[in-house]
């Protein structure tokens, strides 16, 4: 049985340490529980283990880019949103919807906000 706390668990996928903090405290002013790595890795490993409400996800990491990150969180029917600030033909490139990205830097507020009440994948 999925404990109530894990609905409110946002992971939180960014190599830039300020970025992230930026993205954590965003998450926790709107009462959610930020999870977060800076490896497409450990995100990896963390969908596995866990259960979120959705992901903010860089697309360049200390370990290649997210794609394979977005992939999951789709399969797994997490909601997520790629913030980066990575090229547009680079992100189409590896096949991202665009409609799925966020340019840097974000309002992480209203980000997860929309997130999370809308619904950025099923």
């Amino acid at each position: 049985m999925m404990m109530k706390h894990d609905q409110k668990k946002l992971l939180i996928v960014e190599d830039d340490v300020f970025v992230a903090m930026d993205a954590e405290a965003a998450a926790q002013s709107q009462g959610f529980i930020p999870v977060t790595t800076e490896s497409r890795r450990n995100a990896l490993m963390l969908i596995e283990r866990d259960s979120f409400c959705g992901a903010l996800v860089d697309f360049n990491l200390v370990d290649g880019n997210s794609t394979d990150v977005a992939s999951r969180l789709g399969e797994k029917g997490i909601r997520y949103v790629i913030v980066t600030g990575a090229p547009s033909d680079e992100i189409a490139a590896a096949g991202i919807d665009p409609g799925k990205v966020v340019t840097k830097p974000a309002r992480y507020d209203a980000l997860i906000r929309d997130l999370v009440s809308q619904g950025a994948t099923r």
